[in-house]
């Protein structure tokens, strides 16, 4: 492999915001803290922004006891349309990448579309790093008080929640219920913790689908990411099962979303709706199946 050679990771969102809101947080110091490289469980240590060109910024985030520091320089600042700098993660790489952020009005909103070209040795861990910006740019959606769309199902269950969870994660079984909208389609992961993969797999053997887990209490709480392949738009959804249980009964609760990054996406909420009134009810009859 050519060291010199780069591979490019693009992600996309909409705001409702005006293009000088969304610019303007990623140069202020306390909104960059709560999005930019900001984990859902890390703390915070360190944000230190010097917005101008040649200026540097540096973030540091405590993940799992150890400090991890982004750091880098600005390149271009063009308010509201271009941001680029550089960026550099000591931690896992001692090469430089770029980043560039590009914002166009559109509607009373705009849109952001973000690349980030890196060393080509990284070109298997793309999907992770599509999930990391994709998540840093809903944790921006957040901060700017965007409204999000989510699925919410629930559904009781006389079966104990060991035996819903078999029924969601082995895939053998998830399989029939799955298969009610996405025929012949597992799920299948090793479901030991966060960062392992879930995949989906069609009848025909291809991957349909890929994600990772982001948090897992066996017989309680599960949330992976899922993203559908070969779409011809940007698709990230994330995926959490619920579970509570009482007496021997269980209480299964299914989120998913979000479905306002685009509006391509949003039209697939309806869609996904259906599918769920047609899963939790198999998933309950298959749990209580004696």
């Amino acid at each position: 492999m050519n060291p010199n050679e780069s591979i490019t990771v693009t992600v996309m969102r909409h705001f409702r915001a005006a293009p000088e809101r969304v610019f303007d947080a990623f140069l202020d110091p306390a909104k960059a803290g709560r999005f930019l490289f900001a984990t859902e469980t890390g703390h915070m240590k360190r944000v230190e922004i010097d917005a101008r060109v040649g200026g540097q910024w540096i973030i540091v985030e405590n993940r799992n006891g150890e400090d991890v520091e982004h750091h880098g320089e600005y390149v271009v600042i063009d308010r509201p349309k271009r941001l680029v700098f550089t960026a550099r993660v000591p931690k896992y790489s001692d090469g430089t990448d770029t980043v560039t952020i590009s914002i166009t009005p559109k509607d009373q909103g705009c849109v952001l579309v973000l690349t980030h070209v890196m060393a080509a040795k990284f070109k298997d861990q793309t999907e992770g790093f599509f999930e990391g910006w994709a998540g840093i740019l809903m944790g921006l959606a957040r901060e700017l008080g965007e409204q999000f769309l989510n699925l919410k199902q629930s559904i009781d269950i006389k079966a104990p929640a060991s035996r819903v969870w078999e029924v969601l994660t082995n895939s053998q079984l998830n399989q029939e219920w799955i298969s009610l909208w996405w025929p012949g389609t597992r799920m299948e992961s090793d479901w030991k913790g966060p960062d392992s993969p879930v995949t989906w797999i069609m009848e025909d053997g291809n991957v349909g689908s890929k994600g990772f887990i982001y948090s897992i209490t066996p017989n309680r709480h599960l949330k992976f990411s899922f993203r559908v392949q070969g779409l011809d738009f940007q698709k990230l959804d994330f995926l959490t099962f619920d579970l509570r249980e009482e007496q021997g009964k269980t209480s299964l609760t299914v989120e998913m979303g979000d479905f306002s990054d685009s509006p391509e996406h949003e039209q697939c909420l309806p869609g996904a709706n259906e599918s769920w009134n047609l899963s939790l009810p198999k998933i309950k009859a298959m749990a209580e199946q004696k």
